[in-house]
């Protein structure tokens, strides 16, 4: 290989390297978020709890919830569903985590991007296999696009005033060839994008330079 053309190698590799890292790195921001609590309302597995959200960005991809050990159940597996209009509609995508009796905190369930609608009606929803973990809340209607859902005996009820604490990470998307791209990724990547073109031309001036 011409020792010019080699030389940009390793020029060409750090910015496919850096193209890796920013594409999951600039994708999303917290879109919808209520961080207040005051207590906590335990997760159960047959019983519906959830918290409607409506998003103001077009791609869901990840949650947080805020949980506390309410009661001394042992270990538990806790799962996320996000569902369409309400807490028994559709399941657009499922993620699960497995915490320690007395956790306390924030816990992040990251999702494959879910295309959602601006403005309507989602919602999240924990279900568990033990009695250990609660969901935290607060009242006051701190979030008033939506209301907190709970229910007994498999029966949900919605909390007017109510609601629980969750962020939504979220991002403005456009489909190219098939793939959902973040519109701040592709500013993100301007930068590197240019230097693509610029090495790529700079390899090629020098390549040719080399057989002639």
């Amino acid at each position: 290989m011409p020792g010019k053309f080699r030389l940009l190698l390793p020029v060409v590799l750090a910015v496919l390297l850096a193209l890796a890292s920013t594409q999951n790195v600039f994708a999303m921001v917290i879109d919808q978020k209520q961080e207040s609590f005051v207590g906590a309302t335990q997760i159960l597995s047959g019983d519906p709890l959830g918290q409607e959200f409506q998003p103001s960005l077009n791609t869901l991809e990840a949650v947080e919830v805020n949980l506390d050990t309410m009661n001394q159940g042992g270990d538990d597996t806790i799962t996320l569903t996000i569902r369409q209009g309400s807490v028994t509609g559709a399941v657009l995508a499922t993620a699960a985590k497995s915490l320690t009796q007395g956790f306390s905190g924030w816990v992040y369930f990251a999702l494959a991007s879910v295309r959602v609608t601006v403005g309507s009606t989602y919602v999240i929803r924990l279900s568990a296999t033990k009695n250990t973990f609660g969901w935290r809340y607060s009242d006051g209607n701190p979030y008033p696009s939506g209301m907190m859902i709970r229910g007994e005996l498999g029966v949900p009820e919605m909390v007017p005033r109510q609601d629980c604490a969750f962020r939504t990470y979220g991002s403005t998307s456009s489909s190219v060839g098939g793939v959902i791209v973040s519109t701040s990724t592709y500013m993100a990547l301007a930068p590197y994008l240019a230097m693509i073109g610029l090495v790529a031309t700079t390899a090629a001036v020098a390549f040719k330079k080399c057989r002639d």
